[in-house]
């Protein structure tokens, strides 16, 4: 039995590989497979490699590392034990120090050093390095065709009836939400400049039209009803995630079925492979799956997968809406998923993210039934409400009523993500919430859950890697640790020599006895006996 010992650390891309005790030797393909790369680039083949190298399949297993992590590893090694690859008598998961404050942390230490009495640590060029890092902003595309519900998800996302509902081939206007913890949503709109046959619609190509301070759903239907629109830049309050973590950016744009702008019609491309750090939500109808407009996108993002491997994989979440227009007593739900899945594989996606949502019902529940306790709700006080929430009602009965309509089962939700979920859920059944229980029967709070995962897991590590390394950086090409080196050699002199004299007076004033002052002398050469 062969002791392999794992230890990663995300935010370095360090990996320590150890095989009987015994450190991975340069010259080891383990070792150079795996220096200087994030885990997700090497660990679909890691058991392969071992296999190989090590010329065993028994493997006894640890890892120590962040959990997201462990999930990915866990299951590399799951895959290779059902194909015969090895055979693992058991694997041990020790848990990394936490991360949760550590990006606070970063930005404390440098604001100490910036107050401290080493100026280079206020250089221009090194505060501003640091802080467009650190406001970094993490992009969320969300693609569709058309009827799939798209403007409802991003709508039950932000748990606030925001995006109006539109025939989407008829509108080529890209929203843009920003998260900014903000109680209410402004937006600046831009009007386009550039000419139709420009390839891309860059901010020099746009004009300020309008300021809208307090952002409404009227106000939204009235912008994306004006041809001369082309962007809304908003921001606002995204419930799931903490701006002062990680800048978390919505973005809506008008899909592959937009034949009024070729420039908007390619940000869904340039989304797909420019931004490799950025996450992709393609949502698609459940009760309509099929359609010509997905077929040159979906073998698009089926190539850019099979070409990225883990990390390409992970940044695609396929969204299954509008599950709650099935009935749980006549039709199988798993069925309906499973219909889903092998639409993606027929495009050559496999084994593809999936997660199967009511975002109508997501929505209503946030909004129209929002503080209304619907197990108390007497049938005088249901017909007082708006006609969306009343309708909401019959799918609330459906969600926590039926076994098969608990939609968070079927995702593909890292274990970890999914305790903590489980947990909730476990909560608000303790606590008699249906709210709650349908909520995340609803399907939404596993994408949301998915997207903080995603967030953590790549972009909130590449964010602490490139502060770091861009501090380091800076730091190298100046003098700045000389000079700090110097000025705490310094005051270490100082301090000693303080010391020295201050001891010599006390020793003076004994001799003299009490009352006697020692007359100020600058400190002697030589140490204290």
């Amino acid at each position: 039995m062969t002791q392999v010992s794992v230890k990663y650390n995300p935010y370095r891309l360090e990996t320590e590989l150890k095989v009987n005790g015994q450190k991975v030797p340069k010259d080891s393909l383990l070792y150079k497979v795996t220096k200087g790369k994030r885990l997700q680039e090497w660990i679909g083949e890691f058991p392969k490699m071992l296999r190989d190298e090590l010329n065993t399949v028994a493997l006894s297993l640890e890892y120590c590392g962040m959990a997201l992590d462990w999930d990915d590893f866990e299951d590399a090694f799951e895959h290779a034990e059902k194909a015969g690859i090895v055979k693992v008598s058991g694997m041990r998961y020790i848990a990394g120090k936490s991360d949760d404050d550590i990006n606070e942390k970063i930005v404390k230490v440098f604001q100490d050093l910036q107050e401290g009495p080493i100026s280079d640590f206020r250089d221009p060029k090194l505060v501003k390095c640091f802080e467009e890092i650190n406001n970094t902003v993490f992009s969320v595309h969300v693609i569709a065709t058309m009827s799939s519900g798209k403007s409802t998800l991003i709508n039950a996302l932000l748990g606030k009836n925001l995006m109006p509902s539109q025939n989407e081939a008829c509108t080529a206007t890209i929203t843009e939400i920003l998260d900014s913890d903000a109680p209410a949503f402004s937006a600046t709109v831009y009007g386009s400049k550039a000419k139709e046959e420009d390839k891309e619609p860059v901010s020099s190509n746009f004009e300020v039209l309008e300021e809208v301070s307090e952002l409404t759903h009227e106000i939204m239907e009235r912008l994306n009803q004006n041809p001369h629109v082309q962007l809304i830049s908003a921001d606002g309050n995204i419930p799931f995630l903490d701006a002062k973590d990680t800048a978390l950016k919505l973005v809506d744009t008008p899909g592959p079925n937009n034949a009024q702008n070729q420039a908007h019609k390619n940000t869904t491309y340039r989304a797909i492979n420019n931004d490799a750090n950025s996450l992709i939500l393609y949502v698609l109808n459940a009760t309509q799956l099929s359609t010509n407009d997905d077929a040159r996108l979906l073998h698009y993002v089926a190539d850019q997968i099979r070409k990225g491997g883990k990390q390409m994989r992970d940044r695609f979440l396929f969204v299954i809406n509008k599950m709650d227009q099935f009935n749980p007593e006549t039709e199988d739900i798993e069925s309906a998923i499973l219909a889903a899945k092998h639409y993606l594989a027929a495009y050559g996606i496999e084994e593809p993210q999936l997660f199967p949502c009511s975002a109508l019902t997501a929505l209503n529940l946030e909004t129209s039934l929002k503080g209304i306790d619907i197990e108390q709700l007497t049938r005088a006080e249901g017909k007082t409400l708006p006609i969306s929430a009343r309708e909401t009602l019959t799918m609330v009965d459906k969600l926590n009523g039926y076994d098969s309509m608990h939609l968070e089962k079927y995702t593909t939700l890292s274990p970890s993500a999914q305790q903590e979920l489980n947990y909730r859920l476990s909560q608000a059944v303790e606590k008699g919430d249906a709210n709650e229980q349908a909520l995340i029967h609803s399907g939404i709070c596993s994408i949301q859950s998915a997207i903080t995962a995603y967030v953590k897991k790549y972009a909130k590590t590449k964010k602490i890697k490139d502060l770091v390394e861009s501090f380091q950086e800076v730091l190298e090409s100046s003098q700045i640790l000389v000079k700090a080196k110097t000025q705490v050699a310094e005051d270490a002199a100082s301090a000693k020599a303080c010391a020295d004299c201050r001891g010599e007076a006390e020793d003076r004033g004994r001799e003299r006895g009490p009352g006697v002052q020692e007359e100020n002398r600058g400190p002697r050469s030589g140490t204290r006996n």
